[in-house]
Formats: structure tokens, sequence, C-alpha cells
């Protein structure tokens, strides 16, 4: 039993992290998990429904920037709209310079303390520190052209990318970029120098649709067990939630002789060794 478990795990996970493109909200490769999600779910006896929700999906042909007559490495923020626009380099370190600033002529590089940490997006309700929405709130006061972020090296941060977004938020209207700490050393040196900055990006209005997978007779007591199947663009997202969804999939197949009664025939011989029976007759 655990060997055939531990197989059919290593299925699905090459399926949902190999197999498929990004699994990004609103994308193609997000669709397709949900979609097999469904079908396996299906062929374990499960009744499926897939409510669906407007969203947004986004590509990027990368960016480019330009100055002091050389060029930079830039990366475009991931959500960012796209934009050509040429401005005068502003150096911003520290929250407080962008407060009350008008920079409406200007493209900001972030950098030092106020580029320490990944921000947290405007609309997010699970976590949102005072200090980002400050920032948030100065930048959008502030409306700079468009905004550079040097980031530096961090584990903890980002799934230790480097450099890692500063930005990554579709409410946030603002163009974004990032560089890493070295380039942006650089790039500071310009200060009051003119820059021009293109991100190749659009924003694609979308659709998504959440999978529920019901079994068990309608009405009473439920036990729900659920996962997010998304992952972040440009990563297998094996733990985050790969991992989490393959567990639903192998709890289907578990169940996929349950008729409603806990302490039937089946359950004795095959789930009671497997999985812990829950106090409620119904699932």
């Amino acid at each position: 039993m655990i060997d055939s478990l531990a197989a059919t795990a290593a299925d699905h996970l090459r399926r949902l992290c190999v197999d498929l493109p990004t699994r990004r909200v609103g994308s193609a490769g997000n669709r397709a998990a949900t979609e097999y999600f469904a079908s396996v779910a299906a062929s374990h006896g499960f009744t499926i429904e897939q409510p669906e929700f407007e969203c947004m999906d986004w590509q990027s042909d990368g960016a480019s920037l330009v100055a002091g007559g050389g060029s930079f490495e830039v990366h475009a923020g991931p959500y960012s709209p796209g934009c050509d626009v040429t401005g005068s380099l502003r150096v911003v370190e520290a929250v407080e310079q962008l407060e009350g600033a008008d920079l409406s002529d200007a493209i900001v590089l972030l950098r030092g303390a106020i580029a320490r940490e990944q921000l947290m997006p405007k609309n997010f309700p699970f976590y949102n520190p005072d200090e980002h929405r400050r920032i948030i709130a100065a930048l959008e006061s502030a409306r700079p052209r468009a905004i550079v972020a040097a980031t530096e090296r961090d584990p903890a941060m980002a799934g230790a990318l480097y450099p890692f977004p500063l930005i990554e938020d579709g409410d946030f209207d603002l163009p974004s970029a990032y560089m890493t700490a070295e380039e942006g050393a650089q790039l500071a040196a310009l200060d009051g120098q003119t820059v021009s900055l293109a991100i190749r990006a659009q924003r694609i209005p979308s659709v998504g649709c959440n999978t529920i997978a019901r079994r068990g007779p309608s009405g009473g007591q439920r036990i729900v067990f659920f996962a997010h199947i998304d992952a972040k663009s440009g990563t297998p997202g094996a733990i985050d939630d790969a991992a989490g969804v393959t567990v639903l999939l192998l709890l289907a197949g578990l169940l996929a002789g349950y008729q409603g009664a806990w302490r039937s025939s089946w359950w004795r011989s095959t789930a009671r060794t497997t999985i812990r029976p829950p106090a409620s007759n119904s699932i």
C-alpha cells in the first residue's frame, strides 16, 4: 500500500511540477492543472464543480534600461504594466524621501533600507505591514514614471531569488522593474542624469476556476480538505503547493470505494490502517 501510494504521489507531482507549464493564476498551465485535478478526482467517483472567477494573467518579454551611455541588466517586475519612458534618475533609500515629493518627471531607483524586503500586494488581506502600506502609498502619491528596485541577497526572501522583485502586485499600476544590488550601486552613481526604461509586458484579463470535489450524501456535517493549485510564475511550486494537491488526490484514491458508512468492511480492511477515521459519517 505505501509503495503504491508513493509511486502515485510521484506521478502526480511529476504531472503538476514538470509536465505542465507555470501554474500562475489565470494562465493556461493553471487551467490545465485544475482540469487534471478534476479528471483524477472524478475517476475516483467524486462529483466535480468548477466555479469560475475573473483574474489577471501576465506576459513579459523582459526589460531594458539605458543610462550614462551604457545599459544595465534589469528585469520586469511581475504583473507590472509595460512602459517605454525617459526621465531624471532619483535615488531613494528611505520612505521619507518619497513622502510629499513630486516625482512625476522621474524614474526612481529604490535601494538600501526601503528595498530590504518584498512589499506585500496593496490589497493582500492576510499580511500587510504598516511599513509596506506606507511605502506603496508614498510611491502612488509621488507618481514617478517608473520604479527600479535594487534588491540585496537574502535566502529567506522570495524563495531565495536574486535579485528578487520588490513589487509583485497586479493592483499596483506604476511600472516597476528590479536589478541586483551591484547593478543598483552603479546606477545610483548616475543620480540626476537621464534614464530610459522599457518594460515589455502586458496584463491580460483572464478567467480561472476553483475545483471542488464532493463525495457522500448532501447535507449534514462535512469534512473539508483543501490546497491551492496555483504556483509562483517561473517556479515548479512543489511545496507551494503541489505537495498539498497531491495529498488530496491520494486521499481521493483511498476513498474511491467509500459508500457512506465509515464502519463498512471497506473501511476496516483498507482505510483504517492508512488514515484515521473522522467523527462524521460524510465527507
